[in-house]
């Protein structure tokens, strides 16, 4: 019997080991509207192409059968109303909170706000929760503005930083701690589900 469980797991290592990343394994996405219609086609899209999903809409049943169904996280948002919206963001900026979230309400508060305002969230944000990303983010906005004598050297930080996050997984399981780019609901290392979970902290989100 033992023989046959190492020579069976020996077999399911070699068919993971076969199996091609998706486009968007790693990346993780925020889609508003995503309870239905347009938005949950774009949802179940991207997640089939291999992105973790932060999806908003207004309708919070609809919101959690969608979210669910994906293994996606959620929070209930009505985007068409601006002040509920701004609402959001003061929630979003009143907490620590994984990178993704920072880089697309970064986004939401420029077109708001303008680039000043967006820049100053920023900066508070990864100066609260310092992270790899956030890092290279903040390098690369410095290219733009750095002397021409100190260009390159900002550019090779950033092409270094971003080689650094690449290569870093974006996922653990809590388990057995196995390590990897793409969120497995069945942790392809011990078979326990919903184990795996992105990781936290200066090397993940």
């Amino acid at each position: 019997s033992d023989l046959f469980d190492m020579e069976y797991w020996s077999l399911e290592q070699a068919k993971l080991g076969k199996k091609k990343a998706r486009p968007l394994d790693g990346h993780i996405v925020f889609i508003t509207g995503a309870a239905r219609g347009i938005g949950e086609a774009t949802a179940r899209c991207f997640a089939a192409a291999g992105a973790t999903l932060y999806l908003v809409d207004r309708d919070a049943e609809a919101l959690a059968r969608v979210a669910d169904s994906l293994a996606a996280a959620h929070e209930v948002v009505d985007v068409s109303d601006e002040q509920a919206l701004r609402a959001f963001i003061d929630h979003i900026d009143g907490r620590r909170n994984a990178y993704s979230v920072v880089r697309t309400t970064r986004t939401v508060i420029e077109e708001l706000d303008g680039a000043a305002a967006a820049d100053r969230f920023f900066k508070k944000q990864i100066l609260q929760r310092p992270s790899l990303k956030g890092l290279r983010d903040w390098a690369q906005d410095q290219i733009s503005i750095s002397k021409p004598g100190e260009k390159e050297k900002v550019q090779i930080i950033h092409t270094m930083l971003d080689k650094v996050v690449e290569d870093k997984p974006g996922y653990q399981c809590g388990r057995c701690g196995y390590l990897g780019n793409t969120l497995h609901w069945r942790c392809p290392s011990c078979s326990n589900w919903d184990t795996v979970q992105p990781i936290i902290g200066v090397e993940g989100e």
